[in-house]
């Protein structure tokens, strides 16, 4: 064989082999560096989403050990302190999925933990309490509350349209007081000066006046009275100046009383002489004034025989000097009319006396709580809120004994209500006790739990009491404008005022006693009006005049007797009728959600303590936790030679933080 006939090898060049060897080998090493790069990168977003997924999970598995009594008996969670430390549970709980050799992980995603902390604990109380707020909204709302908040709002609204009426009314009575005050003041000179005034329907008299002073005889001329059944009365108390010749110390005592009534007398003129509301056509009045000067000069004469008896010594003749210028027969008062009138009787008098004895002992016959609370509202002083402290029965006693009307009870426009608001107060009637609460094995610091978070006293009976003045106010206006617009209750009311104050021929006068009439009359009937509420009678919103069950007689039976009997002929309440809680809730639509949320962490507390979990304090315990955690990624790709050599450093491992809320919702 020829050697043409062989194939022939090309020679091959070694440098340039070698060129394409490290070339390739370069590019290898870039692309792995690459490949080793781009892995070790999503490597640690992995592990960092798989380390806040694993802190968010261990923190919410401490919040799973949550106090069972309170989730069993309230549907609350919360967190108590105490135990193992927060930050040890939450890393315990981490390793479980974090740690080498952790279950459900491979060690590709394996970090360390570097660290644990609490950023933030927030407690149930926080934020106005807005985290019990969340868990209550979260429950509540679960269940058909919208509808439920429909159907308050239509009965709400009949009740807060009383405050527009109220302002009315307190108008009304403002203005006829104005124009009746002159009259009073008068009234009340007669008073300090006769010492003439009607109670209980009968003429009397005071036992120091201006005219208790005799110099010569006692006849009615002398002392300014020409009205015979006046005269009876005020004769009696009328005392002879020389009968104290030898009982100078009690003829001191007496002048010291006397002096009194005519200071204040004093103060009365100058006030009427000021205001300037007296002409020419006032002649009465302007004749009253004109002789009003004998205040000043009595007054002298007293203090002078004052000084005269506290002088050791003093000659009898020397006092009787003095005296001769004391004067009784003038100012003249008009009695005329009072023995044809006979003397009425003002049913606040009576109304006023049996309101002393508080209005639970005029609408209620059976025994009530005892219980009380050591530490009332105290979530409230310790997150420093105002406490709404509105004393509605000091409203009652101010109308009862200074004839002042306050019937406003500040009810918000139902429009307000928002959802959140009444999911807590449905949450509270279904939690919570009230008066009308049956009795259950859960034992309970208070009996009157829902009075107890509106009104935030100690008692039950003082919680109770509260909410029963409110209710008041609000009857009175009702019934009120029912009374005044019936002619026949307005005409016999009328009758009263002019048996009352009709002989002092002042019609403001007359005007202004017929309406305080009106409003004893309405406040009774709005005592009967609670009674029957308190026994689930039902009672209408507005009434009309066939159905105001007290009559006029019966504005002066006020006795719980007489009221609970009148209260029974209502009928019973269904569920169309307006009740008591329904009073309650609208009450609670008044006033701060913040405060309510307080009262009943309040309530929590004791009643946790009454059922042996002696210590329990909802307002320390955590409803959510920020937390923080720093974690370390052992490195695997990056610690390759040639992707360290790339970096020009070693990179052993990745470190990072991450930060998550969680709260119970």
């Amino acid at each position: 064989m020829h050697l043409s006939h062989l194939t022939r090898i090309p020679k091959l060049s070694s440098n340039k082999d070698g060129s394409i060897t490290v070339f390739l080998s370069m590019a290898g090493l870039l692309v792995l560096a690459l490949l080793g790069t781009m892995v070790e990168t999503a490597r640690f977003t992995l592990c960092e989403n798989q380390g806040e997924r694993g802190l968010f999970c261990a923190t919410e598995s401490l919040l799973a050990e949550y106090s069972r009594p309170l989730e069993k008996q309230y549907g609350l969670f919360g967190l108590e302190s105490g135990g193992e430390a927060y930050e040890t549970s939450i890393a315990r709980y981490l390793s479980y999925g974090l740690e080498p050799g952790g279950q459900h992980i491979t060690s590709f995603l394996a970090q360390q933990n570097q660290g644990i902390n609490i950023e933030k604990k927030e407690y149930m109380g926080d934020h106005k309490a807005g985290i019990l707020q969340e868990q209550i909204e979260g429950k509540m709302l679960r269940k058909a509350v919208k509808e439920g908040l429909k159907n308050f709002l239509s009965k709400a609204q009949q009740v807060t349209e009383t405050e527009t009426k109220a302002v009315q009314i307190e108008d009304q009575v403002e203005q006829e007081k104005k124009e009746a005050s002159n009259s009073q003041e008068l009234v009340k000179l007669m008073r300090l000066i006769d010492g003439i005034y009607i109670r209980n329907g009968k003429v009397c008299c005071e036992k120091y006046f201006m005219k208790m002073f005799a110099a010569g005889a006692v006849k009615s001329q002398k002392f300014g009275v020409h009205e015979k059944s006046v005269w009876e009365k005020m004769k009696k108390k009328i005392r002879s100046f020389s009968g104290y010749e030898k009982k100078r110390s009690e003829l001191k005592k007496d002048i010291e009383q006397v002096i009194q009534r005519l200071e204040e007398a004093v103060i009365i003129r100058d006030r009427l002489q000021q205001s300037g509301v007296f002409n020419e056509s006032e002649s009465t009045f302007c004749q009253i004034m004109s002789s009003l000067v004998v205040l000043d000069s009595n007054l002298k004469v007293l203090k002078d025989v004052k000084e005269l008896l506290m002088k050791e010594g003093t000659d009898w003749d020397d006092i009787k000097d003095c005296w001769k210028g004391y004067q009784t027969e003038t100012p003249e008062f008009d009695y005329t009319g009072v023995q044809e009138q006979g003397g009425g009787e003002n049913p606040i008098t009576g109304i006023s006396q049996a309101w002393k004895k508080g209005i639970l002992n005029l609408v209620w016959e059976k025994e009530l709580s005892k219980k009380e609370i050591s530490t009332p509202d105290n979530y409230n002083g310790l997150y420093k809120e105002d406490q709404e402290d509105e004393k509605y029965e000091d409203r009652v006693t101010d109308f009862l004994d200074e004839e002042k009307v306050d019937l406003k009870s500040g009810l918000v426009s139902a429009g307000n209500y928002a959802l959140g608001s009444y999911a807590l107060d449905q949450y509270i009637q279904q939690y919570f006790a009230g008066f009308m609460s049956e009795k259950t094995k859960w034992k309970r610091c208070l009996d009157y739990q829902w009075e107890y978070i509106l009104c935030g006293k100690k008692s039950d009976v003082e919680n109770l009491n509260g909410v029963l003045n409110r209710i008041l106010l609000i009857r009175m206006v009702n019934n009120f404008l029912v009374i005044c617009k019936d002619s026949r209750m307005a005409g016999e009311a009328r009758a009263a005022a002019l048996a009352v104050v009709g002989f002092t021929g002042m019609q403001p006068l007359v005007t202004f006693t017929k309406t305080m009439i009106l409003l004893a009359w309405s406040m009774v009937e709005s005592l009967v009006d609670i009674s029957a509420l308190l026994q689930q009678r039902h009672v209408p919103v507005v009434k009309t005049s066939k159905e105001i069950l007290t009559t006029f007689p019966q504005i002066f039976q006020i006795r719980a007797k007489d009221i609970c009997s009148r209260a029974k002929k209502r009928r019973k309440a269904d569920k169309k009728s307006f009740k008591y809680e329904t009073y309650i809730q609208i009450f609670w639509m008044m006033m701060k959600p913040e405060t309510r949320r307080y009262r009943l962490m309040d309530l929590i507390d004791g009643d946790m303590g009454k059922n042996g979990h002696a210590g329990f304090s909802v307002g320390t315990m955590t409803g959510g936790l920020t937390v923080s955690g720093k974690f370390q990624i052992p490195a695997s790709f990056f610690r390759m030679p040639s992707v360290s050599d790339m970096l020009k450093r070693q990179v052993t491992f990745h470190s990072y933080e991450k930060t998550v809320t969680v709260r119970y919702i």
